[in-house]
Formats: C-alpha cells, sequence, structure tokens
C-alpha cells in the first residue's frame, strides 16, 4: 500500500492492502516495513519491521477462519 498524502504535524494516515484470500490452513506472517526512499533534509523516518501474523485455521465444516494478530504497526515519523 502507497500513501502520498501530504502530512501535518500530528497527523495519522491508514493504508489498505486490499483484499488477501487464503485457500489453505496455515499460519501466514507478513513482514510490513515503511519505504523510505526520500533524502528531504530534516526527516527522520521509522526504519522497524512490524510483523502481522494470519493463522488460517479449517472448522472441519467446510470454512477457513482466519485469526490476525499484529494488525495494528504504527510507524513515527519527525522532523527537525
Amino acid at each position: 500500500a502507497t500513501i502520498s498524502d501530504d502530512f501535518a504535524a500530528g497527523d495519522t494516515k491508514s493504508a489498505d492492502f486490499g483484499t488477501v484470500t487464503f485457500k489453505k490452513p496455515e499460519v501466514y506472517v507478513f513482514d510490513v516495513t515503511e519505504d523510505n526512499t526520500t533524502t528531504a533534509t530534516g526527516w527522520t523516518y521509522d526504519r522497524s519491521t512490524h510483523q502481522i501474523v494470519v493463522t488460517v485455521t479449517d472448522n472441519t465444516e467446510g470454512e477457513l477462519i482466519a485469526s490476525v494478530e499484529g494488525n495494528d504497526p504504527v510507524f513515527t515519523n519527525s522532523y527537525t
């Protein structure tokens, strides 16, 4: 997901990764990072990596059930 909006001090933005389809029971791990290709003077970018873990199980009734952990990563950038 890409966010290219302008930000003001204290702004918070959300990213949408679209629909993800899982076809079999498994644990899926997604590493989420911020792509900081900007070299603008004065900016410090968050270089952390956050994991989103999706555990897909079969409920024995023909349905796959997903549970999600870590689906609220926060990246904090600053300007001085």
